[in-house]
């Protein structure tokens, strides 16, 4: 659309008080993301995230995208976002409709939650075994009960 700022690749970074960082501040970034293709439109931002691999709608990177971006971009009142899956020309949405700067506050608030929960985790060396589908081939602790061996 015209006058719209499209951003490709756009870097979004984050110190611990999501105050604005930069990619390789390796002492203060906290979070680092890139969006594949963020499009502003006056107070409409939408995000599209290509995928490559198989048709699996799971929207919650999208979510945290738009999430951080609306720190970026302060005129942005209204949010939507979309999967691109290229290898089979299909197109999912994120949302049914556009969501509101309002409703993206509860994704930032579970991701600092989840976030707390790791660093304590770090902090206490207190690690819970979760089984994952990167246990079989890629994990290296042979001690947890979810090690394929």
């Amino acid at each position: 659309a015209k006058g719209a700022e499209v951003h490709v690749e756009k870097e979004l970074c984050f110190d611990r008080r999501l105050g604005f960082s930069s990619w390789k501040d390796w002492d203060n970034v906290w979070f680092r993301g890139k969006a594949d293709v963020l499009i502003v439109n006056g107070d409409k931002l939408t995000v599209w995230d290509y995928k490559t691999g198989k048709v699996k709608p799971e929207p919650e990177q999208v979510k945290l995208m738009c999430a951080f971006a609306a720190l970026y971009f302060p005129q942005a009142q209204t949010f939507d976002g979309k999967l691109l899956f290229l290898k089979h020309d299909r197109v999912e949405p994120c949302f049914e409709k556009p969501i509101t700067r309002a409703e993206l506050k509860p994704i930032l608030k579970d991701t600092l939650a989840q976030v707390a929960r790791m660093q304590q985790a770090v902090d206490c060396e207190t690690f819970v075994a979760k089984k994952s589908g990167l246990c079989r081939n890629y994990c290296g602790v042979t001690t947890c009960p979810h090690c394929g061996g």
